[in-house]
Formats: structure tokens, C-alpha cells, sequence
């Protein structure tokens, strides 16, 4: 839906009214949100890049699957982080989840069964595991926030538009008269 900014100027009247608060992405919670995906990302991806070139250059036949998932993982986490400035945060949130799971298959195999033991090498936690838990994180708190506040201005837009036709449409106005009047209307 396109929204007009008189009509948003009335929404955000409306909301201040009714004592509806919510994060905002043009808030300080959202920017350190982002600021934080920022430095988790290019943490995680100097490490993903590490694992990739480390693979390309020791990879078997046998270890091409885990190469070419450890690629499209680092493809899947660059297209979410570049998603979230656009504020596609939902996008964003499900392509972190596909990229988590092509990254984590090949882990398994490299990390649990080449060690020779049950236990995962600890190098996994802090290269691997924590960025991927901390994206997963942000990228859901932003969904949240952006998703929630879309939500919640469509609905009162909605209301706040309703609350103008029920004031000042007549049975005489056609479509186009309305129309202007939203366009031209002000509070």
C-alpha cells in the first residue's frame, strides 16, 4: 500500500493519541541492531571465506559437496545482509536460516567425525557457531521490529482513513473527489 504523508502525519497523531509505542526502524534500537549485523557479518564472513579458500584448496572429489555448500552459504549470508538495508528484513531473517543450514552441514562432517571423537573441535564455538547464533539473533529482533511496525501502521492507517470517510464522505463524492480530498487534505 502506498502511503500518503498527510495521512501519515495523521497516523502518527492517532498513534501518539492512543499511547501506541512500538521500535521503530528509524529508531537507536534498530541502528545498533544493524551495527552489530555489520560486525557479526564481516566477522563471520573473513571466517567463511577462510574455510572456503582452505576447502578449494584441499577438497577431493569427496569434499565438493561441503565446498559448494560453504559457497552458497557465504552467497545466501551476503544476499540477507545486503536485504536488511533495504529493510527486507523478512527476506532477510529465512535466507540467514537457508544459509545456517548449508553452512552447518558441511561443519559436521569436517569438525565431529574428523576429530576422532564425539566432541565438536572447540575452534567450531567461536569461528562458527556464535556468528551464526548471533545473526540468526539480529536478523530475527530486526524482522521483528520492521515487520511489527509495518503491522501496526497499516492498521491505524486504515483506521485513521476510515475515520475521514465516515467525517467527510458524502453519497455525492465519486472515487476521484476522494481521492483529491485525501491527497489535499490537512490536519
Amino acid at each position: 500500500m502506498k502511503y500518503k504523508n498527510n495521512i501519515l502525519a495523521l497516523v502518527e497523531d492517532y498513534q501518539y493519541k492512543e499511547a501506541i509505542t512500538y521500535p521503530k526502524t528509524s529508531e537507536r534500537i534498530y541502528d545498533n541492531f544493524k551495527i552489530a549485523a555489520v560486525l557479526v557479518y564481516i566477522y563471520q564472513f573473513i571466517f567463511g571465506a577462510l574455510l572456503l579458500i582452505g576447502l578449494i584448496f584441499t577438497a577431493g572429489k569427496s569434499e565438493n559437496v561441503s565446498l559448494q555448500n560453504t559457497a552458497i552459504s557465504l552467497i545466501l549470508y551476503t544476499i540477507a545482509f545486503v536485504l536488511m538495508f533495504f529493510k527486507f528484513n523478512l527476506i532477510g531473517f529465512v535466507l540467514n536460516i537457508l544459509a545456517t543450514i548449508f553452512k552447518t552441514l558441511p561443519l559436521i562432517p569436517m569438525l565431529i567425525y574428523n576429530s576422532g571423537t564425539v566432541d565438536i573441535n572447540p575452534v567450531f564455538y567461536w569461528q562458527h557457531l556464535i556468528p551464526m547464533i548471533l545473526i540468526l539473533i539480529i536478523s530475527l529482533s530486526m524482522c521483528i521490529i520492521s515487520t511489527r511496525e509495518k503491522y501496526l501502521i497499516d492498521r491505524d492507517y486504515k483506521v485513521v482513513l476510515g475515520k475521514l470517510y465516515d467525517k467527510y464522505h458524502n453519497d455525492d463524492m465519486t472515487e476521484e473527489e476522494w481521492n483529491e480530498f485525501i491527497n489535499n487534505y490537512k490536519a
